[in-house]
């Protein structure tokens, strides 16, 4: 008889469990959706900032030695 009534008691805990997790999960996802899309919407705009001059150089030297086939040691690009 106590492992019936045990069976039932834990079948019953396992089902209240589930719908509490159930009922808070429908919560966060509203939650979720709600932060999604305002990331969405301040992800539309974005600032191009221009290069430096040093970076603008450092790409030309790498350019040149790739065209010559050599490596681009890192005391040429400071």
């Amino acid at each position: 008889m106590e492992l019936y009534f045990g069976i039932i008691i834990g079948l019953i805990i396992a089902t209240l469990f589930f719908i509490v997790v159930a009922f808070f999960r429908s919560g966060i996802d509203k939650k979720v959706d709600i932060i999604e899309q305002v990331l969405e919407r301040k992800e539309k705009g974005y600032i191009f900032e221009p290069e430096d001059e040093q970076d603008i150089i450092r790409k030309e030297k790498i350019e040149e030695n790739n065209k010559l086939g050599l490596d681009t040691p890192f005391d040429e690009l400071r």
